[in-house]
C-alpha cells in the first residue's frame, strides 16, 4: 500500500493499491483468456488447406499432416484445450483437482506429438522419453501450484448475478472514496475514533451482503467430491479410447447404436474427435457447476461452442470448426455482456475491500503512536488492578462506575 505525493489529484484507484484490486486483474485476465481462447482454434481456416509443409523463407518444415489447415488445427485444438484446464486445475481448491493433471499431460503429448518431438528420439526410447516428460510435466504444475497459486486462491472476489440490481455498493464506493480524500488531505480530527467507525460499518455492510469471503474453500458433501472425480476419471478414460479402436475397421456396433466413418478418412479418426470434443464439453460443464469465482460465467463460452463443435461432428460436412460456428456467437456475446456487467461491480466491491484493509492499516498505525501505546499500557493496567479487586455483592456498583469511567477515558483517547 502506498500514496500517491500529490495530493490534490486524489485518486482510490491509484492511491492505495492492494490485494483485492491485483486479485481484479488476475480475476479479469481469466475470464477474457476462457471467453476468447476457444476462438483461436479457428485461426487454422487462415492456413493453406493445399499445402503439407510451413516454410520460413528458405527453410521448409515437413510435419507429416494431408495439410498445413489440418495441423494448424490438430495444434490449436490441444493447446487451447490445454490452457483451459491448466486455468481450471490452478484455481481449483477441490480435493478431486489432481485428476486434471492426466488431462494435462494428455493434451501436453498431443502437442508435442503433431509438433513431431518423439521424431528426434529413436523408436524403442519414445516410452522412456514420454514417461520423463510427463514426470517433468507434473513436478512443475505441482510446484507452481504449491508455490505461486496457493497464495491467491486463500482470498477471492464473490458475486452473484442478483448484485447487479442493487446499487448500494456503487454509494459505498463512493462514500468510500469521500472519507479517503478526507483523511489523504489531512482532516484528523477524531480520526482514529473515525476510521474505526467507518471499518465496523463496512465489516457489517460487507457481512450482511455476502460480500467478504477471506477463504477460498468451500465444504461440499463427500458424495458430491467422489461424484466429480468419478466423472473426470470417466472422461480421461473417454479422451484416449481411440486408442483401443482396431485400426482399418469400417464400423463399430455398440448394441444401441452402430458407428462409421461418418465421413471422416477412417473410423479411429472420427471416434478420437468425438470424443475429444464430447469429454472436454463434460469436463467444462463439470468445471462451471462446481466452480465459485464470479468469472464462471465466461465458461460459458467454450461450453457453448464445444457443444456445437460435439453436435456438428456427427454432421454429414466436408468441414468441421469452420465459418458455420458463427452461428452460436450471439449465445457467446449473452456470456461476454455478463462478464463485463460482473466485472464492473467486481472492480467497485475490490476498491471497497482495499478500503476496508486501508482503515484497518490507518488504525493499527494510530494505534501504534508513542503517546496512545503509553497511554494504553496504563489503561491495561488500570483494568487489571480493577479486576483485581474482591468486590463484595454491596460493591458490584461501585466496580461497574469505575469501569465505565475507565471506557469513557479510552474513548476520549481515541478522539
Amino acid at each position: 500500500m502506498y500514496r500517491i505525493k500529490n495530493k490534490a489529484k486524489f485518486n482510490l484507484k491509484t492511491t492505495y493499491f492492494t490485494f483485492w484490486r491485483r486479485q481484479f486483474y488476475i480475476d479479469i485476465s481469466i475470464a477474457i483468456s476462457l471467453l476468447l481462447s476457444p476462438f483461436l482454434i479457428y485461426l487454422h481456416l487462415l492456413f493453406n488447406d493445399n499445402i503439407s509443409h510451413i516454410q520460413f523463407f528458405s527453410f521448409k518444415i515437413n510435419h507429416g499432416f494431408p495439410s498445413n489447415q489440418t495441423f494448424a488445427w490438430l495444434l490449436l485444438n490441444n493447446t487451447v484445450s490445454f490452457v483451459m484446464f491448466a486455468i481450471w486445475f490452478f484455481t481449483s481448491s477441490k480435493k478431486w483437482k489432481y485428476i486434471i493433471i492426466p488431462f494435462l499431460a494428455i493434451f501436453f503429448d498431443r502437442i508435442l506429438t503433431t509438433l513431431r518431438f518423439y521424431t528426434l528420439f529413436n523408436h524403442e526410447f519414445i516410452l522412456v522419453v514420454a514417461i520423463i516428460v510427463y514426470i517433468i510435466l507434473a513436478i512443475v504444475v505441482l510446484y507452481l501450484d504449491t508455490i505461486v497459486f496457493t497464495k491467491l486462491r486463500k482470498k477471492r472476489l464473490e458475486t452473484s448475478i442478483k448484485m447487479l440490481f442493487k446499487q448500494d455498493l456503487e454509494l459505498v464506493y463512493a462514500k468510500t472514496t469521500t472519507i479517503l480524500r478526507s483523511s489523504v488531505m489531512g482532516n484528523s480530527d477524531n480520526l482514529t475514533a473515525k476510521l474505526y467507525y467507518y471499518r465496523n460499518s463496512l465489516i457489517e455492510y460487507l457481512n450482511k451482503n455476502n460480500l467478504y469471503s477471506m477463504n477460498a474453500v468451500i465444504k461440499k458433501g463427500k458424495w458430491i467430491n467422489v461424484l466429480f472425480a468419478l466423472l473426470l476419471a470417466s472422461m480421461v478414460f473417454l479422451l484416449e479410447i481411440h486408442q483401443f479402436v482396431p485400426p482399418h475397421q469400417e464400423q463399430i456396433d455398440l448394441g444401441i447404436v452402430t458407428l462409421g466413418k461418418n465421413g471422416f478418412i477412417d473410423i479411429t479418426t472420427f471416434i478420437y474427435i468425438l470424443t475429444s470434443k464430447l469429454s472436454i464439453l463434460i469436463s467444462l460443464m463439470a468445471w462451471y457447476v462446481s466452480c465459485s469465482y464470479w468469472w464462471k460465467y465466461a465458461i460459458m463460452s467454450p461450453i457453448t461452442l464445444f457443444a456445437y463443435q460435439s453436435w456438428e461432428v456427427w454432421e454429414d460436412l466436408q468441414s468441421i470448426d469452420a465459418h458455420r460456428n458463427l452461428t452460436v456467437l450471439s449465445i457467446v456475446l449473452l456470456s461476454f455482456m455478463l462478464v463485463l456487467a460482473l466485472s464492473r461491480f467486481i472492480s467497485n466491491k475490490a476498491e471497497v475491500l482495499d478500503f476496508y484493509e486501508y482503515l484497518n492499516s490507518e488504525i493499527e498505525n494510530q494505534l501504534s503512536k508513542e503517546s496512545i501505546t503509553e497511554n494504553l499500557t496504563l489503561f491495561r493496567k488500570k483494568y487489571y488492578d480493577l479486576k483485581q479487586v474482591n468486590y463484595k455483592k454491596t460493591m458490584i456498583k461501585d466496580y461497574l462506575r469505575n469501569l465505565n469511567d475507565l471506557k469513557n477515558d479510552l474513548k476520549d483517547q481515541l478522539k
